[in-house]
């Protein structure tokens, strides 16, 4: 009877576990290092190396990657700052970085 009893908790126990999990819908907002919002900002996810989309984040730097979506990174780049690259699990605050200055001449010298 005991193990009759322990077989039917097993089996409940069993029952109520998920068949599958439910992707979420990543929501996110890209900021600089002083925590300002970073609007026009492109992410890309990927699969591995594929490519799966782009999106760009709004005015008040946020943005969303649908759950029908399956990826495991994002890389986030800006103009005039540095990219990052981020487990997909770690998206809902991306901050970049402001890139390094590089000096450039270009032109003739003397005239």
């Amino acid at each position: 009877m005991r193990r009759m009893a322990l077989l039917g908790g097993a089996l409940l126990a069993l029952t109520s576990i998920p068949a599958e999990t439910v992707a979420q819908t990543v929501h996110g907002i890209v900021v600089d290092q002083t925590g300002l919002p970073l609007p026009g900002a492109t992410l890309q996810l990927f699969n591995g190396s594929t490519l799966i989309t782009s999106v760009t984040t709004g005015a008040d730097g946020s943005f969303e990657i649908e759950n029908t979506l399956v990826g495991d990174a994002v890389t986030v780049s800006l103009d005039g700052f540095e990219p990052a690259l981020v487990p997909l699990g770690e998206a809902g605050r991306i901050v970049l970085q402001i890139a390094h200055a590089t000096e450039t001449t270009s032109g003739k010298h003397g005239v």
